[in-house]
């Protein structure tokens, strides 16, 4: 396959002709009733041709409807696309060499498949082909550590890299980093005290986990524990905060709290599953990150306040409504009772980190260039949802960089947990895609300062283009640093798959139509708008204007 088919990544988009289908294809395809989908195959797939060539694919799923990207050796285009009936997944590749269509029959079993593969057109080849799918890690896992411990642990992953929160039943701070190779997993958690990190060794199978843990620093502990994730929490059906889930009550939104019936504040929940995590606007500037579950009508929330104090918060839900006690434990010592009600229409939103931009007055999410004190630039990624914000900072210093907080008009009020028994408290006023701020620390390292912050253009989203000024088409596009791939809806059936790069406003893309010819383009984009020029260099030369608009 692999000496005659090249497979290659590709990089343009070209209109002409539309395509004309055969006359009986409106009945028995485009009408056809689609059977209920019982099988997924979304995710990373290592996949073996002839028994010797490996290579990866990855897959999206959207009911029936299958696409994604095969890693060529050639250089070929890789974009895929087909149907899923039943456990039968049929693909097809348009290679870009001489008119040569590849059309995949693949069988699927669980996380392994077997099929054939058969090219039509001038370069002939076929063959059989084998895959297995990666490990995939997100989802809620229930936690029990030394076979008594339980409690929870979210995770997320991107590629091999895996993000995610531990409820901890001691205070400290939750947020792990790793990851996965293979079915092995790699997890580590700035624990924040004394300077104490814990190192996770997890063995996935499947839905469930086994590892050990040990601690590096002061607080010397070690064990093991085993994990199961929750039915329904993987991530081929819904990411953590990404919209809601079938679940009886909901308690997603922005809440108005009321302290003894005195204090008035703001506090923003997203929920995914029984999991709710959130941010409490705190008058005293301690650190309102909150994590909880929700079983049945009561939330039960904790929160590190700093000082080595733990704030612990029962809640019962009504509705729009909720009632509660909370208890601090630690070295300040409070409790009493609040109330709640829920805005209207704030419950979550399913935006993610880069992906447009929400309709709402000011929006954080994106990746930022931060200058402290005009001499030290590094970089913070923040994600909104409502008027939460968390993210991460890439910290000078080794210490944890989650911060999370709420964005109020223009004003962005932000907290970390540097562990050492410090916290760190941003006040932020955001101008579009630039920022000022000062910050200051709480607790044992005292410090403060000011920075700045810029935003890194983004062009991932769906897009409306229109060439000529008369020919209207789609263009999804993903950025990632300054790469851009993406994918052009053609209407005379070449290949749509682009690469490129995004450097300052102006966007550089080529696409091989797979018509022996390349389209390149040269584009000016300004926000959510772009305009440009393509010229084709090969058999069929063509050049032209295009404007765009996202939506």
């Amino acid at each position: 396959m692999t000496s005659r088919l090249r497979l290659f990544l590709p990089l343009s988009f070209i209109l002409c002709a539309p395509v004309v289908f055969p006359e009986n294809m409106a009945t028995s395809v485009l009408y056809a009733a689609v059977p209920a989908v019982s099988v997924n195959v979304s995710g990373t797939w290592t996949v073996t041709f002839r028994g010797q060539t490996s290579t990866t694919m990855t897959l999206q799923q959207s009911g029936n409807q299958i696409s994604g990207n095969l890693v060529t050796t050639d250089g070929t285009p890789g974009f895929v696309a087909g149907t899923l009936i039943g456990s039968t997944l049929t693909l097809q590749r348009n290679t870009g060499m001489n008119n040569t269509i590849q059309r995949y029959q693949v069988t699927v079993q669980g996380n392994s498949f077997s099929g054939t593969y058969r090219n039509q057109g001038r370069v002939s080849d076929s063959g059989t082909f084998t895959g297995s799918r990666t490990s995939n890690v997100s989802g809620t896992w229930t936690v029990v550590f030394k076979g008594q411990t339980s409690t929870t642990m979210r995770l997320e992953q991107s590629g091999d890299q895996v993000t995610g929160n531990l409820v901890t039943m001691d205070g400290t701070p939750g947020n792990v980093t790793g990851t996965l190779i293979g079915s092995t997993l790699m997890l580590q958690r700035n624990t924040g005290m004394n300077n104490t990190i814990q190192r996770y060794q997890v063995t996935v199978q499947g839905d469930s986990f086994s590892g050990i843990y040990r601690n590096q620093g002061k607080v010397a502990d070690e064990g093991t524990f085993t994990g199961l994730r929750s039915a329904g929490s993987g991530s081929y059906s819904n990411q953590i905060g990404r919209g809601r889930q079938a679940w009886g009550t909901d308690v997603s939104g922005t809440w108005t709290v009321v302290f003894q019936g005195q204090t008035r504040t703001t506090m923003t929940l997203e929920q995914s599953g029984d999991q709710v995590m959130g941010n409490l606007a705190t008058v005293d500037g301690t650190p309102g990150y909150l994590t909880g579950t929700l079983v049945g009508s009561t939330l039960r929330l904790q929160r590190n306040a700093g000082r080595n104090t733990i704030q612990h918060c029962e809640v019962t839900v009504q509705g729009d409504s909720f009632s509660g006690a909370y208890r601090n434990e630690g070295r300040i010592a409070d409790s009493g009772t609040f109330t709640g009600s829920r805005s209207a229409g704030r419950g979550g939103f399913p935006n993610q980190m880069g992906r447009g931009r929400q309709v709402r007055g000011t929006n954080v999410s994106g990746t930022w260039t931060v200058v402290f004190r005009g001499q030290t630039r590094t970089t913070m990624m923040l994600e909104q949802s409502g008027d939460l914000v968390t993210g991460n900072l890439v910290t000078t210093d080794g210490s944890q960089g989650y911060v999370s907080g709420s964005l109020v008009g223009s004003t962005l009020t932000l907290s970390r947990n540097a562990g050492m028994n410090t916290v760190q408290n941003y006040q932020v006023i955001v101008q579009g895609d630039s920022f000022t701020g000062t910050y200051r620390n709480q607790g044992r390292i005292p410090d403060s300062g000011t920075f700045t912050g810029s935003r890194a253009p983004d062009v991932s989203g769906n897009w409306v283009v229109v060439f000529k000024g008369q020919t209207s088409t789609t263009m999804t596009l993903e950025q990632s640093g300054d790469q851009v791939t993406g994918n052009l809806i053609t209407t005379d059936g070449s290949a749509g798959y682009v690469t490129g790069q995004f450097v300052n406003s102006t966007l550089t893309l080529s696409r091989n139509t797979g018509l022996d010819t390349v389209q390149y383009y040269q584009v000016t984009v300004q926000g959510d708008s772009f305009s440009g020029t393509f010229r084709n260099e090969g058999r069929r030369p063509d050049s032209g204007t295009f404007t765009g608009s996202r939506r």
